[in-house]
């Protein structure tokens, strides 16, 4: 998708939706996503979804393989990468889950990186 075309978007949009309703998981994410307080970007290259603090244990919820898994899968039906967002107001920190497109299938980043010590 070389051009923001809003049509298209929202095609690819209901896309990612459909496959994340396959499972009982991905139910559960798109329950949280279609929340209106949750804010979303539609670009050609990223979907981005930004959770406040109120739904920061539901951001934390969804890092666990299940649901990481069930992400993974539906962001493989679409072109658009993804990218999974809340900010920790008493850290400053921006945590993020980041479902790339690459040559070998989908990659996982999470940033910061936690460090067990």
């Amino acid at each position: 998708m070389p051009e923001y075309n809003s049509t298209a978007l929202s095609d690819v949009m209901v896309t990612f939706k459909r496959h994340l309703r396959e499972s009982q998981a991905g139910a559960e994410v798109l329950e949280v996503l279609d929340n209106p307080s949750i804010g979303v970007v539609m670009l050609p290259e990223c979907f981005t979804f930004s959770f406040g603090e109120e739904h920061r244990g539901d951001f934390e919820r969804f890092r666990e393989p299940e649901y990481i898994e069930r992400l993974k899968e539906a962001v493989s039906h679409i072109e658009p990468n993804l990218k999974l967002t809340c900010k920790d107001f008493e850290t400053d920190i921006k945590h993020e889950v980041f479902f790339e497109h690459t040559s070998t299938g989908i990659q996982i980043r999470r940033t910061p990186e936690i460090l067990d010590i």
